[in-house]
């Protein structure tokens, strides 16, 4: 039975919105300046299922009408640093595309959570990826089939064409930053470490070379020493050096 979570709110510019919206259309992306995930609004919360590798996804998609360009113009290709109940996540677009050596992250969620059927909700919308080129960014699912994945131009809007994110509460090195003091985050280490070795905690300070964390929570197995050093009041100093520092793909 897949794990779902219910987490933070989107807005399009400063109206919180809710899901699933009344009425027969979605949302709307054109007439709005911006769109963020924030803090949870009761009953105006996303549901997010557990790809069952600590990667939540967006049980639907959330908006159409909105452009690849869109999505990078807010920050949510790549991925942007949210703060949502005082806890900090990168929210991102999926990699979906089937090509060598990427892993499809789409394709591997439908693989690992499919119980109880239907519940990745209707395909009628599909959604944008990552992946983009000269002029184009990609498309998955929809009407084509779940798994479909085809380039569509980036400035296209289409009612059948939304934004569906994923949520990974790994923090990566780059986005750390003085609005996440005070805030609770998980570190993971870069590729060549076990991706089981990781730190979370609330940050208290950091510096160009590592980050004090209280309320710490982790697990480093034999290198602890080279990856942090655990205080004994319940605080940790977490080097920086091997964080990860891209999005890597779990």
């Amino acid at each position: 039975m897949a794990l779902m979570i219910k987490f933070g709110t989107l807005y399009m510019g400063d109206e919180p919105l809710g899901f699933p919206r009344p009425g027969p259309r979605k949302y709307d992306y054109r007439h709005t300046p911006s769109i963020d995930i924030r803090d949870t609004v009761p009953g105006k919360e996303i549901k997010w299922i557990d790809n069952g590798e600590g990667l939540y996804i967006s049980k639907i998609p959330l908006l159409n009408y909105i452009s690849w360009n869109d999505l990078e113009q807010n920050g949510f290709t790549d991925g942007k640093a949210v703060i949502i109940d005082d806890t900090v996540a990168i929210c991102r677009l999926l990699c979906a595309a089937d090509k060598p050596g990427v892993r499809n992250e789409w394709k591997d969620a439908l693989d690992g959570v499919s119980d109880p059927p239907g519940i990745w909700g209707p395909q009628s919308v599909a959604f944008w990826s990552q992946e983009h080129g000269e002029g184009w960014g990609g498309r998955v699912a929809g009407e084509q089939g779940i798994r479909a994945w085809n380039p569509v131009g980036r400035n296209v809007r289409r009612k059948d064409i939304g934004f569906r994110p994923a949520l990974d509460l790994a923090v990566r090195n780059q986005d750390i930053c003085e609005k996440m003091i005070g805030k609770a985050l998980m570190v993971r280490w870069a590729s060549g470490m076990p991706m089981d070795y990781w730190v979370s905690g609330k940050l208290v300070e950091f510096t160009d070379y590592d980050l004090l964390l209280e309320d710490v929570d982790g697990s480093i197995g034999t290198s602890g020493d080279q990856l942090a050093q655990f205080l004994p009041n319940g605080r940790a100093f977490v080097s920086r050096a091997a964080l990860r520092a891209t999005t890597e793909r779990l």
